[in-house]
Parts: C-alpha cells; structure tokens; sequence
C-alpha cells in the first residue's frame, strides 16, 4: 500500500519527462504557454512576493524555447512551483510528498478566477499554469518543517499564517466556526486541498541511484536530493562547487579548513542516514559506498576539486592499449593528419615559434618526449596587439599546465578540460592546434574533432559521429540512453575504432557549441563505457573552442546547460581580436555582440554600425558581375542554398560545350508504406520533397576542375562532407550506368579557400601535393517517408560546393563570399541572431 515518486537527480539532458502539450483539446495551451509567466500575476496581484523570480522566468523561457525537444521533467517542474512556496517548501522530495500537482494547465480566464491578492481566496498555480493541491495528510508534516524553519531570513510569513489557518479550519467542527471561516474551508476543500482519504500513507520521493565513483554525477544527485534551492538554474550557476553546496544550504559560509571539514562529515551523515541507509545492497558495498562518499565530499567541499579513485587515465590508456601492426598503422595515419593540420593552422607561426618537425612530433612518445616549451616559444606576430598576445599566452599557460597535471601519474584529482571561448577572428582554433603540438611533444595520442564533418576534416580529424557511431535522431524521439546504447552496438563491429578509442588522452574540440547538451551527455557515457572508467569523458582530457554568442544547436539545450560545465571545465575567455587586424571588423564584431536592450537606448552605435557596413560590397541581384563563379554563396536557410545549387548547373550549361562536360540526373523511386511492390518512377510531388531531404542533387553536372562535396563515408577513402576534384571528365556512358567514377579528394593540408584549380597541370601534380584519387559510386540508399509512402533517390554520393547555409559554413574561412539578407522574402530571412554573428 506504499506510493513512491520516482525523482530522477540526473543531468538535465538525461532525464525524462512528460510532454509540454497539453492533452486537453479544448485548451488552447499553445497559445498561452509562449507568454512570459507573470504576465497574469502583474495585471492581477499586487504583492511582488507572489511574482515569479528571475530565476524561475528563465527556466519558463527555457522550456518554451525548446518545448519540441525536450520534457518537463519533476526536478524542472519544481522549480517552476507557486512563488509563495518558494521560500517554505525548497526540497524537491517534501515538494511532492506533500502536494499532487496537476499534470492539465489552465486556460487564462480560469488563472484569473483563481489568482487574489487574499491569499485565502487564491488557489496556487506554477509557472506551466498547471495548479497545486496539498495533501491533507501532509499537513502536520508541513507544520513541523516550518516551525523549524520560521526564523530563517526572507520566509514568506503570509503563507505561513495560512497553512496555520488551514490546520486550525480543517480540525475544528464545522459548526463552530464562523462565517467567514466557514468560507474559507469551502474554498480550501475546492481549490486548496487534495483528498487523499484513500491512500495510507504519503508518498514516498525516490531518487536515481548513483554511485559515489561517478563523481560530478553523484554530487549532483546529492545537491538536487538533499539540498535547498529556488531554481535547480540557480543553484548550479555558482562559482564553484563547494558554492553549489552553500547555495543549497548543505554548509555554512566559514572557509577554515577545520569548519570544512565539519560540513563535509555532517553532509556526509544526511546521506548516510537518508539515502544509504535503505540502498538494497550488502554491507561490503554499503561499506565501499561510505568510504567513496566520504572521500568524495572532503575533497569537494575542503579542496572544492573532485578525487579520482581510478587509476591515472595516462596509465590506464597504455594499459589498455593493445598494438598490432594493422592498428599501428591506422593510428599513424590518423597522427599524421592531425599533427599536419596543426602545422597548416600555424602557418607562418610555426617558424616563428621553433615548433619542432613533423618526423619528430609523429615519433615523440611518452616515455622520450620532445624537449619544447610552448610557453617561452610563443612569440607575438607583428600584427598582433598586446592585449591579444596576453590572452593568448594566458590560454596556453592554462592548457599547458592541464596537460603537465595530466601527464603527472601521482596526480589523484580530476583535471578539468578546457574551453577557449571567443568571437570569430580572435585565435580560438589556432591556440586548440598550438596545445595540440605540445601534446604530442608529450607523446599524447590526440584527435582533433568537430560536429560538422567537413571542419573536423580539415582539422584532420573526425567529426563525433564518425568516432563514436552516434546515430542521428531526426525524429528526435530517442533519448539519450537509447542514442548510447545504439551506439556501442555499432562501435562494437569496429573492434579497430575502440582500441582507438581506448588509446586516446586528448580530444581537440573546434566549434563546441554546434553540440547540443544532449549529444555531449552521449558522448560523456560512450566514453565511460568503451573505457570502463566512471570519469567524464572516460577521463580524457578534452580541450575545446566555443563561441556562445554564435548559433546555438538547431535541436536540444546549449551545450553550457550542461551541469557537467563547472564541476568539469575551465572556461578560458578571448576578447581581443588576433584575426582582424582591422579595427573597422573588430568593432562589427563588437557592435553585433551587445545587447538588444543596449543598442535600443543607443542609437550612435547603430549609426556607427551603418556607417562600418558600407564598407561591404553590396550588389542589386544574384546574377550582378561582382558575384564571380569563385564566390562561395552563403544562405540562411537551405531552400535557397537548394536553388543556388540548380542555378550553377545552369550556368555551367551556358559556359562549357557540350562536348566538355557530361551530367547525371538522378532516379527518384516510391512506393506505398507497408508494400511488398515494385519501386516505381517518383511523382513530381515527390521528387520535390526529396530535393528537400536528400544530400543528394538532382543533377550533377561534370567538367575538369569542378568541385564536389561527398555526401557519405567511404573508410579508408573519403569522408562525408569531404571535397573532391574533377580532374578527368567521366563520359556519359558510364554515368548513365551509375559506374564508378574517379575523382580526387581533398587532402585535410589543402583548404577550399586557399586552392586555385590550373587545368595546364598535370594529375600526377596534384596526387604530389597530397590529392588522393579514389572511385566515387552511387550513395547507400536512404528510405525517407512522406504522405503514406517510401521514397528513395539514386545518385552519386556528391553535390557541387558551390553553395552552402550559415550553419554549414560557421568556423570557415573564404577569400569571397556573398549573402542575402531580408526581412520582406522569407526565403533569405534570419531566423536565430546568432546567423547575424557568423
């Protein structure tokens, strides 16, 4: 007869919930939940205490801005609660022990009803307009908390003298109560109590078992079980983690070393005795728990770091480490790509900073590394201001000491990653790529990564889903722990990619914030998983760039929003420009980053942004001269991007003979869903939707020097999202039969923007400078679903990269590019203001 809550105390990103709309159709949710949750409250109440904080209005926006991805789970569900309880009921499990929250918002006229400035005439209602009821067994339990609580600083006292009130009615005979009374005990029993006369008992609140060996896991599970807290936003936006643990009134203000200790053994006990004590485990690990637990919140709270109890992960990889020849190989070829993408990123920096050679970066190991300093070494290149050299040699210094404490095999503590964050033009990436070469002087095996495939190759890496075999979730129904699961499923028919894997100490991350928290959580337990260690990111040291102000994840939560962000990360910030060495861009840059809410009361800065912007080249159309065929066109959305593409075969018609190039349309097939049929030719209808799914073109046009994009990977030949040459011209004959055709690919040394075709030249020039010739064939086939049937497209895995859309180019970099910006055609319209900012 017992009723448990389960409470799940996970990272946001992992946790499920129910779904934000509204299963009454008779209520126009939709429509209500876009608006700002004190809209009603201002117009109706006059008490700012019974507004909802800043801390709740932001979590609102949150779960509105991303309302299509993500569930309102309980842990978010309390944070939005009534803000009179703010202050008296600020512990998740007493939150829905004590109250039955309704899971159907209402309608704006039935708030309005319902919401008085008499707290004795107003029913409670939460931010997602869903209504609270208290539970009449619960209500001596709630006394007795408050008496305990009564002389803390800022407790909305009203609502203590109701819940008094409350008892006082509801145990008293009704007929000796007075008239107003008497009113006030209709009204509660109608909107105020939840009768809960057929239950035995209270529910019981169960959180998420974690152990104490997942250290950032098991201190948040601790913090949103056992702690006090407005906003579960609040309480991990703090400086530290041991301020995580004030915040949430787990321990005092003093800072001595013996008061420390005294908060940790008493936060220690509240776990012992509320949560360990009814773990259905034997005493051995019951024991194990406690030792891990206490050595856990001494080492957060006395030393605000977090232990490691495994063995040092630079031992671990060596130890787990199983060579042959075969993978020797493959791991050297991924070394020498990364550390030559490096030297390519380095340019001219590379001399000037006695970087040492490619032979010796690929043969340094750990036991005979390199003798280089990349302090000392790092020398201001003369367009360089001073303020961008100092913040640049502050990052290495700090990503070079997290290597040093890495390396340091006595280390017991968990070494934070790093995150280098900036604006575009301030040398986020280069600095990546100089720590990347100290790492291997330290003989660390490294790869470099990305979210977009086409920048980890040019990084010489690979993009995430490629290493880790993270399936794509365009339906976005798969939660995290299913993402997870599908990927080990496919990491284990590649033996060679885990030994891979398990080798690694360090992950360079370009363009960190293309990754929602939702893939970075999937890639964390990957990690932990392939490694078998409870450490984030299977403890390898990760070191990453990111720029907050540009585009965030078109799916899921940014990436900051993770709670693994402070415990496990320093944040190391760039403000000044290395790039742009000329002010007018810096100060574009600068303009386009302030705030909305500052440039309205400022209109000399939007004068002065209007005045720096004529400085662009701006043309009447598409087809103006100053738009050469060398001009890499830029849209916001991909209908356009589309379109320019169909524009270019057209225009390569108009300017090569017929002679010189030969084409391939492509074969568009459906049948009806769920039948056994032949595939037969597509409608148009079809063939229109496909052209908005599929990588692949509708027509691929062929010619010495044109240049494609491959659409999917080949292992050991290309790349999704690789470039390839045309160099010679495959007939038609051929292409017709869908037979195999050679092309060049792009070595990762050689970039898009720096490269100039010259037919004079020989093939065999460019298979010198590192092109590498391979046969192209048609792309896997894909099954998309559309209106009750099954279409597929047959083509070449290729498309012109002549076009592409602001989230694809973001981190490139182009000698000419041209885009269309308006707020009148939809088409060419910018819909997040981070485009602006790329």
């Amino acid at each position: 007869d017992l009723n448990f809550i389960i409470i799940q105390t996970t990272s946001l990103a992992t946790r499920t919930g129910k779904s934000l709309l509204n299963p009454d159709k008779n209520t126009n949710y939709r429509e209500n939940e876009v608006k700002s949750p004190n809209d009603l409250r201002d117009e109706i109440l006059s008490c700012p205490n019974r507004l909802f904080t800043d801390g709740q209005t932001m979590t609102h926006k949150d779960m509105q801005l991303y309302r299509t991805s993500c569930k309102l789970d309980l842990i978010t569900r309390f944070s939005l609660r009534p803000p009179e309880l703010m202050t008296i009921v600020d512990m998740v499990g007493k939150y829905y022990r004590w109250f039955k929250v309704s899971s159907t918002p209402l309608k704006d006229t039935v708030i309005q009803e319902f919401l008085d400035d008499d707290l004795q005439k107003s029913a409670w209602i939460d931010a997602m307009k869903c209504q609270l009821l208290l539970r009449k067994r619960a209500l001596p339990e709630l006394l007795t908390w408050i008496d305990t609580i009564i002389n803390e600083e800022g407790i909305y006292l009203p609502m203590v003298e109701l819940f008094r009130k409350l008892y006082e009615v509801s145990n008293v005979n009704e007929n000796e109560l007075s008239d107003s009374d008497q009113i006030f005990l209709k009204f509660a029993e109608k909107h105020l109590f939840y009768d809960d006369n057929d239950e035995d008992h209270l529910p019981i609140p169960v959180y998420s078992s974690i152990k104490p060996t997942m250290g950032p896991e098991f201190v948040l599970s601790t913090l949103l079980s056992l702690g006090r807290f407005s906003t579960e936003r609040e309480l991990l936006l703090q400086n530290n983690l041991r301020d995580c643990f004030r915040h949430a009134k787990l321990i005092g203000d003093e800072n001595d070393e013996c008061s420390l200790k005294l908060y940790s053994n008493q936060v220690m006990n509240k776990y012992v005795s509320t949560q360990l004590l009814y773990f259905p485990n034997g005493q051995r690990m019951i024991d194990a728990f406690i030792i891990q637990a206490g050595d856990l919140f001494d080492s957060v709270i006395i030393n605000n770091e977090i232990p490691i109890t495994e063995m040092p992960a630079v031992q671990l990889s060596a130890l787990l480490l199983e060579n042959d020849e075969l993978f020797d190989r493959f791991q050297k070829g991924l070394k020498k790509d990364v550390v030559e993408a490096a030297i390519r990123e380095l340019g001219e920096s590379y001399l000037r900073c006695n970087v040492p050679s490619l032979d010796d970066l690929l043969n340094a190991t750990k036991d005979e590394p390199l003798d280089w300093d990349p302090v000392n070494n790092f020398t201001k290149s003369p367009q360089q201001s001073d303020e961008s050299y100092e913040e640049q040699l502050f990052a290495i210094k700090v990503c070079v000491e997290s290597i040093n404490s890495y390396l340091d095999v006595t280390n017991t503590h968990f070494v934070k990653n790093i995150i280098i964050t900036g604006f575009p033009g301030g040398g986020k990436t280069f600095i990546m790529m100089y720590i990347v070469i100290y790492g291997r002087c330290r003989g660390l095996n490294i790869i470099t990564v990305a979210m977009m495939c086409h920048r980890a190759i040019q990084l010489g890496g690979w993009h995430w889903h490629k290493l880790l075999c993270i399936p794509v979730d365009r339906g976005n129904n798969m939660s995290v722990y299913r993402m997870t699961e599908l990927a080990i499923q496919k990491l284990e028919r590649h033996p060679m990619r885990i030994k891979f894997i398990r080798s690694l100490n360090m992950v360079a991350n370009d363009e960190m914030g293309q990754s929602q928290a939702e893939i970075d959580n999937v890639i964390d337990n990957i990690f932990k998983v392939i490694c078998g260690i409870n450490v984030h990111k299977g403890n390898k040291l990760l070191i990453g760039t990111y720029d907050p102000t540009q585009l965030q994840p078109i799916r899921g939560r940014p990436l900051l929003l993770s709670p693994c962000i402070i415990p496990c990360y320093k944040i190391v910030p760039i403000k000044n420009s290395f790039r742009a060495q000329d002010y007018h861009f810096f100060r574009i840059q600068q303009i386009a980053r302030t705030s909305y809410k500052e440039l309205l009361d400022n209109h000399d800065m939007i004068d002065e942004f209007e005045n720096l912007c004529n400085g662009f080249t701006f043309v009447d159309s598409w087809n103006d001269p100053e738009i050469t065929p060398d001009t890499f066109r830029i849209y916001a959305r991909n209908v356009p991007a589309k379109e320019a593409s169909r524009n270019f075969i057209h225009s390569v018609e108009r300017i090569y003979a017929r002679t010189d190039r030969n084409q391939r349309k492509c074969i568009d097939l459906q049948r009806r869903m769920y039948s056994h049929q032949e595939w037969i030719t597509a409608i148009t209808k079809t063939s229109t939707f496909l052209d908005s799914k599929a990588k692949e073109q509708e027509t691929l046009c062929f010619f010495k020097g044109a240049i494609y994009q491959c659409t999917f990977n080949h292992d050991g030949f290309f790349s999704q999202s690789q470039l390839a040459l045309c160099y010679d011209v495959p007939n038609q004959r051929d292409l017709d039969n869908f037979r195999r055709i050679k092309l060049l690919v792009f070595p990762p040394t050689i970039k898009y923007d720096s490269f100039q075709f010259d037919s004079n030249l020989p093939k065999d020039h460019y298979i010198e400078i590192g092109f590498k010739e391979v046969f192209v064939s048609q792309a896997p086939e894909t099954i998309y679903f559309y209106d009750e049937i099954k279409c597929i497209r047959r083509q070449y895995g290729l498309r012109h990269y002549v076009t592409g859309t602001i989230h694809g180019a973001m981190g490139d970099t182009y000698n000419r590019m041209a885009i269309s910006v308006s707020d009148i055609e939809k088409l060419f319209s910018l819909w997040d203001r981070g485009q602006l900012i790329v």
